[in-house]
């Protein structure tokens, strides 16, 4: 008889960025404002802007541009 399957979640995938000194720590002083790490922020923005295929899609058009 087979082991039953494992019922857990997927394990999350990690990103590793660079950012401008300044964009980090105005990221940070934002988080602490809202009382929430810089990473829960960052999935939340990063969530909404899938959620949001056109401005996505703009944005990348904005970053081929520069």
């Amino acid at each position: 008889m087979a082991p039953p399957a494992a019922s857990h979640a997927p394990q999350p995938k990690r990103l590793t960025l660079d950012l401008a000194p300044e964009v980090h720590r105005a990221l940070k002083l934002r988080a602490v404002d809202l009382d929430v790490s810089m990473a829960e922020l960052l999935r939340a923005l990063i969530e909404q802007a899938l959620n949001e295929p056109s401005k996505l899609a703009n944005l990348a058009d904005d970053l081929r541009t520069k």
